[in-house]
Parts: C-alpha cells; sequence; structure tokens
C-alpha cells in the first residue's frame, strides 16, 4: 500500500481534467434529479422502462402523490397521434348521437368530437386518438337518494372506447374505470368494466382476456368483464372535501397485443387495480381511446370520452338531493396532459343516470384550468362550453421534458412542446426545464383570447445556452474552491 508522500509524487490530473469530471457528475446528478419522486409503468412486457433508457414502448410516469397528474415518458415513439378533422356537420336532438334528451341522463363533462354550432341543432365534427384518459372528482358535498335497492349509493364513470385493428378486421371496445360512492358513509371503491361494441350483440369470451378480472353473463345477456380493486383506497371513507382520480392507459405488449390499465388515486398514490390484455389480437394498428364525432361503434354507442354521475350500476339511477362537485377530463395530446377542448353535460353510452342536477362551465380565475360544476337543481342537456369560447395556449422550442407553472397549477410535459385549453385572460407563465429550475426558468404574461390559438416559444438562450454556461461557471468555481483546497491541504 502506498504512503500518501508517495501518492503526492504522482502526477496530478489536470486542471482542465477536474473540470470535466466535475462538470459529466453534475450533469448526472441533474438528469437523475430531474426524474424526482416517480415510478415508471410501462406495458407488462416493459415493466423496466425508464426516462433515461427509453424503449419502443410507451411508460408512464406516476408521481408518489395525487397532486400531480401521471404522464408519459417517451410518447413520441408510440403509434398514437392527434388530429383534428372539421367537417359537414352531424344534426343533434334526436339524432343517433344522443340517447338521452332530459335527464335523469349521466351527467358531467363529455368530449364527443362536436364543436362549433354550425346552426341550431347542428355541430361541426372533429376526431382524435390517445392513450391516456384522466379524470379528476373533486367533492366538498355530495349526497345522492335512489329507491330502495339504490339507497345512497351512486358512481363516477370514465368511460371511452378503445379501438384496434386485428387481421383486417376492426375492434370496439367499450372501457369503463368506475368509483362506487356511498353518499351517507362516504365510503368509496373502484372496480372497471370492459364491454365489446364491436357489433350488434357481441359478447366477451374467456380465451380473449387475461387480468385480475372476471367475465359476468349467460346465453340471455351480453357477457362483460369487471374486475374490483382490493388495493389501498379502496373501501376506504372519504373525508369531504376530497379529490380523487380515474385513470386509463392504452399500450401495445411486445407481441403487438392490445394492453389497458386501469388505476386511481384518492389519497394513497397511485393504485393500478387491473392490466388487461386483449390476447386473441395481434394488431396491425392499435388506435387507442378514439373520439369522433362522425359515428358511432357497431353496437350504436358515440365515440366519445365521458367523466359522468350515475346510479350505482345494473342500469339503476339516482337523485342528488345535494351537491358541490367539480370534474375534469383531460387526454394525452402526445406533449401533455390537456383538458378537454369542447364540452358537453351529459353522456349516451352508459345506462346508469342521476336527476336533478346542474352543471356549469367553471375555470379557475389564477391559472384559467376548466372544469366543470355540478350543484343540485333542474339540469338541462346541452354543450357547456367550446373551442370558440376557450383558448388554447402552445409553447414550443423548449427542451425535451420540463414543466410549465401558470398560477399554481403545473403541467408536465416531454418532446419539447406543451399545448394547454384555457379559459380567456390574462396570466403569467413559468417555463422550467430541468429539477434545477433556476438554470432553466422562463417566465412571461400571455394574453389569451375567447376562440383564440395562441404559440409562443422562449428565447432560446434562455432554455438552451443559459443553463450550459451557468453550468460550466458553476463547475469551474467549485473546482477552482476544491482545487485550492485540496492543494492547500497536501503541501500541511
Amino acid at each position: 500500500m502506498q504512503n500518501l508522500g508517495s501518492w503526492t509524487e504522482k502526477k496530478k490530473p489536470s486542471f482542465f481534467v477536474r473540470v470535466a469530471i466535475l462538470l459529466a457528475i453534475i450533469l448526472i446528478a441533474t438528469n437523475i434529479g430531474s426524474s424526482g419522486s416517480y415510478s415508471i409503468i410501462g406495458s407488462s412486457h416493459n415493466a423496466t422502462s425508464s426516462l433515461s433508457n427509453p424503449t419502443l414502448w410507451p411508460s408512464l410516469v406516476y408521481p408518489e402523490d395525487c397532486s400531480t397528474a401521471p404522464y408519459f415518458a417517451n410518447f413520441s415513439l408510440t403509434p398514437y397521434s392527434y388530429s383534428s378533422f372539421p367537417s359537414a356537420g352531424n344534426p343533434i336532438g334526436g339524432s343517433k348521437l344522443f340517447y338521452y334528451t332530459s335527464e335523469p341522463a349521466p351527467m358531467g363533462i363529455v368530449d364527443y368530437g362536436l364543436s362549433t354550432p354550425i346552426s341550431s341543432g347542428t355541430f361541426s365534427t372533429y376526431s382524435y386518438s390517445t392513450p391516456e384518459f384522466l379524470g379528476n372528482v373533486m367533492i366538498n358535498s355530495l349526497l345522492t337518494q335512489g329507491n330502495k335497492s339504490v339507497g345512497n349509493s351512486m358512481e363516477f364513470q370514465l368511460n371511452t372506447i378503445l379501438v384496434f385493428n386485428n387481421l383486417g378486421k376492426q375492434y370496439d371496445y367499450w372501457i369503463q374505470d368506475i368509483a362506487i360512492l356511498q353518499t351517507t358513509s362516504n365510503e368509496v371503491s373502484f372496480l372497471n368494466n370492459i364491454w365489446n361494441s364491436s357489433w350488434p350483440g357481441s359478447n366477451i369470451y374467456v380465451s380473449t382476456l387475461s387480468g385480475n378480472g372476471t367475465i359476468f353473463g349467460s346465453n340471455n345477456a351480453v357477457s362483460y368483464y369487471t374486475a374490483n380493486s382490493q388495493l389501498p383506497g379502496s373501501g376506504v371513507e372519504l373525508n369531504f372535501p376530497t379529490t380523487f382520480s380515474l385513470e386509463i392507459a392504452s399500450f401495445e405488449t411486445h407481441s403487438g397485443q392490445p394492453e389497458v390499465s386501469f388505476r386511481y388515486c384518492d389519497g394513497n398514490g397511485w393504485q393500478t387495480f387491473d392490466t388487461v390484455i386483449f390476447k386473441f389480437a395481434r394488431t396491425t394498428s392499435d388506435r387507442g381511446f378514439v373520439v369522433d364525432g362522425n359515428g358511432q361503434t357497431p353496437a350504436r354507442q358515440d365515440y366519445d370520452a365521458e367523466l359522468v354521475l350515475g346510479g350505482p350500476g345494473s342500469g339503476h339511477s339516482t337523485t342528488d338531493v345535494s351537491s358541490n362537485v367539480s370534474l375534469q377530463l383531460d387526454f394525452w395530446n402526445g406533449h401533455n396532459l390537456q383538458a378537454i377542448r369542447n364540452a358537453f353535460d351529459f353522456g349516451s353510452d352508459t345506462l346508469e343516470t342521476i336527476s336533478n342536477i346542474s352543471v356549469s362551465a367553471e375555470h379557475f380565475a389564477s391559472n384559467g384550468s376548466l372544469f366543470v360544476e355540478l350543484s343540485n337543481g333542474e339540469g338541462q342537456l346541452a354543450e357547456i362550453y367550446d373551442q370558440e369560447n376557450t383558448s388554447s395556449l402552445t409553447i414550443s422550442g423548449l427542451l425535451t421534458q420540463g414543466k410549465v407553472t401558470i398560477g399554481e397549477e403545473t403541467y408536465s410535459f416531454v418532446n419539447g412542446r406543451i399545448t394547454l385549453s384555457l379559459w380567456p385572460g390574462s396570466y403569467h407563465v413559468r417555463v422550467s426545464t430541468s429539477f434545477l429550475d433556476i438554470l432553466t426558468q422562463w417566465n412571461t404574461t400571455v394574453i389569451l383570447k375567447p376562440g383564440g390559438a395562441l404559440s409562443i416559444s422562449p428565447p432560446a438562450f434562455s432554455t438552451v445556452y443559459m443553463p450550459v454556461i451557468v453550468l460550466l461557471v458553476v463547475t469551474i468555481v467549485i473546482s477552482i474552491v476544491i482545487s485550492v483546497a485540496v492543494t492547500k491541504r497536501l503541501k500541511k
């Protein structure tokens, strides 16, 4: 073993070598730190994917608590996309698009793929596909009452349609992520349903799906798949006011099989209570979840996304006795979770309904984020906001991933871009592209107008060159300090 004296006689690394080593250490630490306290969840065949090593399959990043929404870490490598196709309007009212014309109905926030009214009862249409829908439920108070078999129970449902092609044939499956709430004890439990909407009267067979659930049905009834959560947060009593979230995400396995995960978060962290694989399929294309105002599934269900209230299953109905509830519905647009730009206050695909409930469009004054507010009172089935009275904000030219803060609301983004649906107004915007916010922060004020679509880009110097320069300067200073300190110590 060498003594200290012989070590000091050896040639020391040059100053620039020490600077380079220290810079590398800081950059590695920055990369690790930017991941934060998250868990990475991908396909069941891709459970080890990570932010620093993305694969061909999408990975969802989940915060440790419910305060921040999950997001896709490597969405740009997946086959999904978002696009809008305005076309000739579809008539509504008594048309096939709307199963309900008055209460009782499933009430909440719904994206039908219908937008700006062209004339009375006629709307323009659009379509998009996405791998993720997120529904946020905020309850200040809620009490419902149904018949004797229903009692004080009700449901929150996050519903949408999964679409994929297998051997040249299109398959449509109705996907439901459900929270059942007993409104006197405030006990909540979570479950899911999957129904085959590929053709009228179509069933689900044991050989077609794998997951934690069971297939129910008989020769006299359409079969369906369901699973109940046994994980933390299910079967517990909520303390009002409270917030919980429902989330569904679509993946493909390495074998090309469609896969859907079901999650919730009610204060006990994000819980994945079921992952369902459509094991019969070897897809030629997986569109994920589809919203399309131009048509319906062969089983005559709308291609929509719904976050709605209704009775507690089995087609039951209930009545809103008193309520103060808010709902938000977001979709993944390829870069971030974005609030739906056009919203109706009622759904059409589910048989569970509620009456005496009124829905209004609202927004948070400090950040412009959109939500709907529900309270007891006679409701009207209608469009409640659309892209003519809301705004969109797009910030591009950013580094790979980061965060945008508006007021007290923070949004995560990937792939150098973020698009948000917001209420018109003036807002302070802060962009940061690493956990070292002070190094990569850019601030600005935006003014959003009704029906507007504002696109901005931060100066390149603020988001690219400045962090590198600051890191280099900090590294040199630290290296000099360490070098001087070590030299003094060795000379003693």
